[in-house]
């Protein structure tokens, strides 16, 4: 029988040893092909590398279910960072930039369907780095861009620098109906260590307070792995993130500060998710808890990715993926200095194995229905049509054999050990590590 993944019980240090050093034997995590800040982009050398041409004829008029908004810009780079970004940029910058945008989201208008667009998620960089004026355009490039009468959720990533009571309300008042605010950490010396200034936790406990007359869903950040910061530390944090109430919780990782899959990674998780499921909130993923399961707290754009949705992607060094190709944006640099375009090195077609690894592990990950802990067969038989035990057998084996599955019912559902397993899980059927 599984066990109740939605009450995490702290698992001993000793016993997480001994479950890593059988996982390492299998699959060392150093086999990832995946470098930090390609984190969004699942291609393997397995997968074929296509021209631009190829990619536009195969992907013309595509129904676009999920659309992501690149905003590129911050103040100064966190130690920690691996994303792409634009530091310290003039104005100038940001007209060019916001010039673009809306001819790409014209280009892509003219494109792609829209039928069922289901979300919008807006992050960054720091989208609200943008003055009033400027973040008023932006918003209204997304909101009056795209046909929205399907829409179930557009959300938007900020940080409480630079943040105000009149850019939440303008963010409000263009349809943004979930909010995720990057906190990192409550203690402001580990903070100014790790490069993020001009943040204190009186600030962001406020800012909190101001969200909640606006946003009926509001998730916040931690982070895991910075520079100085104990467990001890963490815990401190999680205390502090209980208290403001929210509707979803979030724990991240530095992954430089962690040897990939590492012993320091999965205590951090197992601590999360013990103290968040003793204290009232479900458990949706390895790193995200919830009020409620599949509603109150609840990201849209997750379940799209877990269920490989055609996802746009708009703005400098955006992902897509949709009808089996993926791609990448050119970065920010360029982006703010040639124009908007498609990196054509990131151009591939995933193979159907690759596909099929993917959709697996991302229903290990994001919990997409109340109901179940992982994927139910019948939607991977729906999509594929065929079994993933008969794709992936040698692999489900080993993971049940470790304790990380379990297979019944039409179900292969993740353990409360595999929650705290799955970077793991990931490199093992993707050979790439987020």
């Amino acid at each position: 029988m599984k066990d109740n993944t939605n009450h995490h019980e702290l698992i001993p240090r000793g016993e997480l040893e001994e479950i890593l050093r059988v996982l390492e034997e299998e699959n060392p995590m150093s086999a990832t092909e995946t470098k930090h800040g390609n984190s969004y982009h699942y291609g393997t050398s397995e997968d074929t590398p296509v021209s631009k041409e190829r990619l536009l004829a195969a992907i013309k008029g595509a129904e676009i279910e999920d659309i992501y908004v690149h905003s590129p810009f911050c103040v100064a780079r966190c130690h920690y960072c691996t994303y792409p970004i634009a530091v310290g940029q003039g104005q100038d910058k940001v007209l060019k930039f916001l010039d673009e945008l809306a001819g790409e989201i014209q280009e892509a208008l003219d494109f792609f369907g829209y039928s069922d667009l289901k979300s919008i998620h807006v992050g960054g960089g720091t989208p609200n780095y943008l003055e009033l004026q400027e973040l008023e355009r932006f918003s209204k490039l997304i909101a009056q861009g795209f046909p929205l009468q399907n829409l179930r959720q557009m959300d938007i990533e900020v940080s409480p620098v630079n943040l105000d009571e009149e850019k939440i309300a303008l963010l409000a008042g263009f349809g943004f109906n979930r909010i995720s605010m990057g906190i990192q950490t409550f203690d402001d010396g580990i903070n100014q260590r790790n490069g993020r200034f001009n943040q204190s936790a009186e600030q962001v406990i406020g800012l909190v307070e101001v969200l909640k007359r606006y946003f009926p869903n509001i998730s916040v950040d931690l982070l895991a792995g910075q520079e100085g910061q104990s467990l001890h530390d963490l815990s401190d944090d999680f205390r502090k993130a209980l208290d403001l109430d929210v509707n979803s919780i979030y724990l991240y990782q530095v992954r430089q500060a962690f040897r990939h899959g590492g012993l320091d990674e999965v205590e951090a998780l197992n601590h999360f998710l013990s103290y968040f499921s003793q204290n009232g909130y479900e458990i949706l993923s390895h790193n995200q808890v919830i009020k409620k399961r599949n509603s109150d707290g609840y990201c849209q754009q997750r379940e799209g990715r877990a269920k490989l949705e055609n996802l746009l992607g708009i703005g400098p060094a955006a992902n897509s993926e949709m009808q089996g190709y993926i791609f990448t944006n050119v970065p920010p640099a360029e982006y703010l200095r040639s124009g908007k375009g498609i990196n054509a090195q990131t151009i591939k077609m995933k193979q159907k194995r690759n596909q099929k690894a993917l959709y697996l592990l991302r229903a290990l990950r994001y919990f997409t229905r109340p109901d179940v802990d992982g994927l139910l067969v019948g939607d991977y038989q729906g999509k594929f049509g065929t079994h993933p035990y008969d794709d992936f057998k040698g692999k489900i084996d080993f993971m049940g054999k470790a304790g990380l599955l379990i297979m019944n019912d039409g179900k292969i559902e993740v353990t409360s050990k595999g929650m705290l397993f799955t970077q793991w899980i990931d490199n093992y059927l993707t050979r790439h590590y987020k």
